[in-house]
């Protein structure tokens, strides 16, 4: 009972101390939804959050053909696998009335929450264990200077997210069969939400399977083995 306390406690101070961070900074700035200031400058005020507008109506009237509400028009689904194909964006389009700054704001700020709870997650079954200094780790990992850079770039925000996941599925496939789910779903997600940063980390992915597989190397049978499973799920993914 006590681990499980123990657990549920890390996990809620993971998934507050970055959004509260980020909460403090946007109310000293006095962004939406606590003022009159937003995220949304240059870009992603004149693309992003227009494109998000029109996904919307897209997604509730089912329409997803070209659209002429942008220049010269642009076709839906082309344009959704770099800006609006986030299933955290669904969240918003099922709320009733027009997508505000301050919704996508909110939004941007749950990113950072979610991204303590993934990488958390990759600690604690890396090394086996839940541990104090864990949560700032994750904290920090949330916080870094990539997330807050660009801030406004939301739509990179979700590799940030599922990178933990999709490293963890790397070590589970290695160790045996039950890391393959994770790391074909976790890096199809990621291909899926932004095709863009998806490249780095597919890269990144290969890289991370060569060191793992030396530093668990348990024979060259068994390294075929992981390479084998690892191409077969990049692949599919």
């Amino acid at each position: 009972i006590t681990l499980i306390m123990d657990v549920k406690l890390a996990l809620v101070m993971i998934a507050t101390l970055p959004f509260i961070f980020i909460i403090a900074g946007a109310i000293a700035c006095k962004l939406a939804p606590f003022g009159n200031n937003t995220l949304m400058g240059i870009d992603a005020w004149g693309q992003y959050f227009p494109m998000l507008r029109e996904m919307k109506r897209a997604f509730r009237s089912l329409d997803f053909s070209y659209s002429f509400t942008g220049a010269l028009g642009f076709d839906m689904t082309a344009q959704s696998a770099y800006y609006t194909n986030s299933p955290l964006w669904y969240i918003l389009f099922l709320l009733p009335g027009e997508l505000t700054p301050g919704q996508v704001d909110l939004m941007v700020f749950i990113r950072f929450g979610l991204c303590g709870i993934t990488f958390f997650h990759y600690l604690s079954r890396h090394y086996g264990k839940n541990e104090l200094g864990m949560v700032f780790f994750a904290s920090a990992y949330a916080l870094c200077g990539y997330t807050l850079a660009f801030i406004n770039q939301f739509m990179w925000m979700d590799a940030v997210i599922l990178l933990p996941l999709v490293l963890l599925g790397i070590e589970q496939l290695i160790e045996g069969e039950r890391g393959m789910v994770l790391y074909l779903a976790s890096l199809f997600l990621v291909i899926f939400s932004n095709f863009y940063i998806a490249f780095s980390v597919c890269l990144f992915s290969v890289l991370w399977f060569l060191l793992q597989t030396v530093c668990m190397f348990k024979g060259i049978r068994n390294m075929f083995i992981s390479a084998f499973r690892f191409g077969i799920c990049s692949l599919m993914a």
